[in-house]
């Protein structure tokens, strides 16, 4: 069965997006000794008498260097290790202030705009719209394959990644800070990776991983999302095309097969090596990321290790969007290797689009309508009667006992009882 056609417009959840500003992980401008030790990440836009003379575009409005607000609710009982993972209170350990940026703009330094809008002003309106790539064109699939590939070999323009723990993000000798280059692609991974990784404990010990901070929750939706908005910006950036957007994969229309696995989308299986995909595949060469988790936990470091693909991987089966990601094997089946297989963005983008028939359905985010605001009022109103009825029922007889409570105890009626009392002989004795 096809997917619904109001899929192919899955992709215009821009105006949805639960994010005012896109905020990046370590910008490159501002991983100096200065910045991070000074804890503030306001770059200048377009500085025209000096250094710090334009912090976050703020001589023309686009935004201002402003202290970090992070959340400081408590955790969870089933995370007991506050205080040791970088994650916490983000972006705390790393910068205290950055850059908070005006209406539309956006980006790490507010030079860019929000999804969804472009121009100079930001004030233009622009829908991306994501279609089914069996629906593509084969010009169209071959321009998405090449981009994706393309973004796995060109190195991201703005960001950077960290390769150890903020203790010791400024190297042995205190003046080295401790990040690398990375692909954009890779970039998408790394994002992936850091926000599921473990909790470090300590050099030897067993890292605690009993969090994940994007999936098993209320965020995976929303996380995954923004993750995948931001691979999105990017290849617009690197192809200098606004209209680009990724495609989906409705998994359901190949029944038991993967009907996108050919060489020329996303790779068929070898013949020679069943665990692997096709060599003929442009994505046969990619190379893996992030795979020696092992590392972090005797070492402390991040991901910084690349291998080559291996398919051999069968765990248990929890969910249909799990099930897709297992029935894929080799890297994609693995949460924290996942978006190393390029079918992860094809796959997350039809929960997205799914995601979005959902808050179209049933208005989620929006305005109430007439009949709902009716309904609404009128439950309220009862609700409102009820609550009245209930406290003057309470007053009333809470008045009643009060005024019991203020009688005497015999009243002139039962008064007798004490004559005929005193006129007993015998007072020990009943009267019958």
């Amino acid at each position: 069965m096809r997917a619904p056609n109001i899929l192919c417009l899955g992709c215009v959840f821009l105006p949805l997006l639960l994010f005012q500003q896109i905020s990046a992980q370590f910008p490159r401008e501002c991983t100096t000794v200065e910045a991070l030790r000074s804890g503030v990440c306001c770059p200048d836009l377009s500085p025209v008498s000096g250094p710090g003379t334009d912090r976050c575009g703020s001589s023309s409005g686009r935004g201002r260097c402003d202290a970090v607000t992070a959340d400081s609710r408590p955790h969870s009982p089933q995370y007991s290790h506050d205080g040791r993972d970088d994650r916490e209170v983000w972006p705390l350990r790393f910068f205290n202030r950055t850059c908070h940026c005006n209406g539309n703009f956006s980006g790490h330094n507010c030079g860019t705009c929000r999804p969804g809008w472009r121009g100079a002003a930001c004030d233009q309106r622009i829908l991306i719209v994501r279609r089914n790539l069996l629906d593509l064109s084969t010009e169209e699939k071959n321009h998405f394959v090449r981009a994706l590939d393309m973004a796995k070999r060109t190195i991201h323009p703005l960001f950077v990644i960290a390769t150890r723990r903020s203790e010791e993000i400024l190297g042995p000798d205190g003046n080295t800070p401790q990040f690398e280059n990375i692909s954009i692609y890779n970039y998408f991974v790394w994002t992936h990776y850091y926000s599921v990784k473990k909790t470090f404990l300590g050099a030897g010990q067993e890292s605690f991983g009993g969090v994940d901070f994007s999936h098993e929750g209320p965020a995976f939706l929303t996380w995954h999302r923004y993750h995948l908005l931001q691979l999105e910006r990017d290849m617009q950036e690197m192809l200098q095309e606004p209209s680009f957007s990724l495609p989906y994969w409705n998994f359901a229309t190949g029944r038991n097969v993967c009907d996108i696995c050919t060489d020329d989308l996303m790779g068929s299986r070898s013949n020679f090596d069943a665990t692997l995909i096709s060599p003929n595949s442009v994505f046969s060469q990619w190379r893996v990321v992030c795979e020696f988790v092992q590392d972090y936990d005797t070492l402390g470091t991040l991901c910084n290790s690349y291998s080559e693909p291996t398919g051999k991987y069968d765990p248990a089966v929890r969910s249909l969007h799990n099930l897709a990601h297992l029935f894929l094997n080799g890297t994609g089946g693995q949460t924290h290797l996942s978006p190393n297989d390029p079918i992860f963005v094809l796959l997350h983008t039809f929960t997205d689009a799914v995601f979005d028939e959902w808050l179209r359905r049933y208005n989620a985010g929006q305005g109430f309508s007439i009949p709902e605001i009716i309904t609404i009022a009128v439950v309220a109103a009862l609700l409102l009667v009820a609550v009245i009825f209930v406290g003057a029922s309470y007053l009333i007889r809470a008045r009643s006992k009060m005024d019991e409570a203020n009688q005497p105890l015999l009243s002139d009626q039962y008064r007798h009882y004490a004559e005929e009392y005193e006129r007993i002989q015998n007072p020990n004795q009943s009267v019958v």
